[in-house]
């Protein structure tokens, strides 16, 4: 089984998924594109606003939630970067079959903690340059409790808006998570063809 889906990351993407502030007033198209805090905003507030409190089914709320991942997540440089050195030596058929399941996996991960959605909200403090093609956005989780998760956010600059290439909740890295994660089922399974069975054979468990 892939350490990614084991309950440790599990309560990271938990956090991840609780990105409410039900009092934004979503931005105009242009600024949201190239405003790295109120990109966050838009994110958290479509995805709340759109899916989580909808009346829709789970499976209508997963495909939304997908559309929204694909509009503000740069999904080919993070599959390059999780896979690591093996990217340049793998080939473009199982290149795009690793992108269409990593991105099934993330989806179907983040969806199921839809419902453990309890008033939580996020809020936006500051955004710095992170090197010359990007933002690093520091915001934070806030429950009924008061109880605060730090929650940083790596953007980069795209040619159609601003990307999200990583999340870091509490000092740990989604993607340096995934890239830990992956190489280690690679080195075990013999290469990226042998990931892309395992990530096939966890997605085919979830639809039991």
């Amino acid at each position: 089984m892939i350490r990614s889906l084991q309950p440790k990351f599990l309560t990271i993407i938990y956090l991840i998924t609780l990105l409410i502030n039900p009092f934004y007033s979503l931005a105009s198209e242009e600024k949201w594109k190239s405003d790295p805090e109120e990109f966050i905003n838009f994110f958290s507030s479509k995805g709340i606003t759109e899916i989580l409190t909808s009346n829709d089914t789970e499976e209508i709320k997963a495909k939304e939630f997908r559309v929204l991942f694909q509009t503000t997540f740069d999904i080919n440089s993070i599959a390059k970067f999780v896979i690591g050195r093996n990217w340049k030596n793998t080939n473009l058929s199982d290149q795009e079959r690793f992108k269409e399941l990593f991105e099934d996996i993330i989806v179907v991960t983040w969806s199921r903690r839809f419902k453990d959605y309890d008033g939580q909200s996020i809020k936006v403090n500051t955004s710095s340059n992170d090197g010359s093609n990007g933002f690093l956005v520091n915001s934070y989780i806030l429950d009924k409790k008061n109880s605060k998760f730090n929650l940083d956010w790596r953007l980069r600059k795209r040619q159609d808006g601003l990307k999200i290439v990583d999340i870091i909740v509490e000092g740990v890295s989604m993607a340096i998570t995934y890239r830990q994660d992956f190489n280690s089922v690679m080195r075990r399974k013999g290469g990226i063809k042998g990931l892309i069975k395992a990530i096939e054979k966890q997605l085919a468990k979830t639809k039991k």
